[in-house]
């Protein structure tokens, strides 16, 4: 397009090009200029119209028989690059999956509906607050065709649908959502490992081969992701025998120490008796990383022993020496109080 520089080649193919611009009065202002065919020009022209978040269309021009499309260059990682970088905390994930979620809420509620087709973490700008969905060189109008005829997609994101067996719908995006938040949660796909714990059912319903057994639409399945549904405690997690017996004797004798301990002069005050009842119970949360705790707290964020055991030992000073200024305020109130 005229006014810009080509400053990096992105991508080229048969099909399309993509360059990293610059135009020529806006000196150090990177833009994206994508070269397509021309059947992408009322999809690119409805997406500029879009207040969500995707990238911001900033031109639309038709030179030469092709589409040329000048977009905001979003200076984000990739989100498969923040992952590398970066352990996702649980809450992290159901974040990003909330954000992606109303985003395809938008796209599949224009008429008519706008598909995706291609929901993969290179797809995702990510910088840790901001989700952004980015490249809709495969994206398409919801069509009346009874099946797709071209192969799309990414393998393992793209939906059975996608590969002709049917036509692709806005339930194919949901496919592509039950995969990433597989990945997100174990970093492999469903067809290799499927999660455990209580998002299992989510990502199983969402990536169902039959259309009509995933979600009905993004919504619903945003508010199965973010339902309050705490995983079992530990030592019932596996559900086998032996653990749970042991889980119960445990916490049955946490119980019974807690709330029948005395000392030589008094009976233990009820705060603290729940004081000390929150400590073995917070102790063994942390020895068992129960519901990911570790990614949510500081010093006990990542994988190493030595970590985990520094951090560990930080937070269990800090409740035992709470417990003494506990049992020191209740000397004092009594020594008033009398």
């Amino acid at each position: 397009m005229k006014n810009y520089s080509h400053l990096e080649v992105i991508k080229t193919s048969k099909e399309k090009s993509i360059f990293k611009v610059e135009r020529e009065e806006i000196i150090h202002t990177p833009f994206i200029e994508r070269i397509l065919p021309l059947s992408y020009e009322k999809l690119y022209r409805e997406l500029s119209h879009l207040d969500t978040q995707i990238p911001k269309i900033e031109e639309i021009e038709v030179e030469d028989d092709q589409l040329i499309v000048i977009e905001e260059y979003i200076d984000k990682p990739l989100l498969s690059d923040y992952m590398k970088t970066h352990e996702l905390s649980l809450l992290e994930i159901k974040m990003i999956m909330s954000q992606l979620c109303d985003i395809l809420h938008v796209l599949h509620n224009v008429t008519p509906p706008i598909i995706h087709r291609d929901i993969k973490p290179e797809n995702i700008f990510y910088d840790g607050k901001t989700v952004i969905l980015g490249d809709f060189d495969i994206a398409r109008h919801l069509s009346e065709a009874s099946k797709d005829t071209q192969v799309l997609g990414s393998i393992g994101y793209a939906s059975p649908e996608q590969f002709g067996l049917n036509q692709t719908t806005t339930l194919s995006d949901i496919y592509s959502l039950g995969v990433l938040l597989n990945v997100l949660l174990t970093g492999e796909l469903p067809s290799v490992k499927v999660v455990e714990g209580p998002l299992r059912k989510v990502v199983i319903k969402a990536t169902a081969t039959i259309q009509s057994q995933r979600y009905k639409d993004v919504i619903e399945m945003k508010e199965a992701i973010n339902k309050t549904d705490f995983p079992p405690l530990p030592g019932f997690r596996s559900k086998k025998k032996v653990n749970m017996i042991i889980g119960t004797i445990v916490y049955l004798s946490i119980l019974y120490c807690s709330f029948t301990m005395t000392d030589t002069q008094r009976k233990i005050q009820l705060g603290l008796r729940f004081w000390t009842l929150f400590m073995f119970m917070f102790t063994i949360a942390m020895i068992f990383n129960y519901n990911n705790l570790h990614s949510h707290i500081p010093f006990m964020k990542g994988s190493k022993i030595k970590k985990l055991f520094i951090g560990l030992l930080f937070y269990l000073i800090i409740l035992f020496t709470s417990a003494m200024v506990l049992i020191m305020i209740e000397e004092v109130i009594k020594t008033f109080v009398c």
